[in-house]
């Protein structure tokens, strides 16, 4: 006779396999829907924003089974492309950066978050401050010298209008 407890360990057992194939049997089921939407979206320069949404939703049910950097990175690049959803893709591209900092993609997550600071929230002290990681970080990459250019400009927080008026006033004779 099988004992009670020896009995428990192997239904324990069969249920777990059981679980790993019937998870295994889903993630193949949905790989094809994610290949084919990737394929849809990105078959086009502009990024359809119901299928944007549909895809965004693939990658996250992904990623919720297994993590991947290459996956965030794609989150990312499609949540950033989408109208109001800086918060998503900075999410994504910040899992990628603490997770895979040496992943290939880590930088470009970084310099994506530079951008989400700048240009989609004006907050130029946190994309300066983006800007000094990256370059930290990663000095001899291809975008580095974008890094550098946009930090000088995140840095100059005077105001075109600002400037305009200052000009004019050195450029006025004195007038005694």
């Amino acid at each position: 006779m099988i004992s009670k407890t020896l009995r428990m360990s192997i239904v324990v057992l069969i249920g777990l396999a059981f679980a790993c194939n019937n998870q295994e049997t889903r993630k193949e089921e949905n790989k094809p829907n994610l290949d084919e939407l990737e394929s849809k979206a990105f078959s086009s320069s502009d990024l359809d924003i119901e299928l944007g949404k549909e895809l965004l939703r693939a990658y996250r049910n992904e990623l919720n089974q297994q993590l991947d950097p290459e996956m965030l990175f794609k989150a990312g690049e499609v949540a950033y492309n989408l109208p109001d959803h800086e918060d998503v893709a900075m999410e994504y591209f910040q899992r990628l950066v603490i997770k895979y900092p040496r992943h290939e993609r880590a930088p470009y997550a970084v310099f994506y978050r530079g951008l989400i600071y700048d240009n989609r929230w004006n907050d130029k002290e946190k994309s300066a401050e983006v800007w000094e990681d990256f370059l930290v970080r990663h000095p001899s990459h291809e975008l580095a010298n974008d890094a550098a250019d946009l930090l000088t400009l995140a840095r100059d927080t005077t105001d075109d209008l600002e400037k305009v008026l200052r000009w004019q006033q050195e450029s006025e004779p004195d007038i005694q």
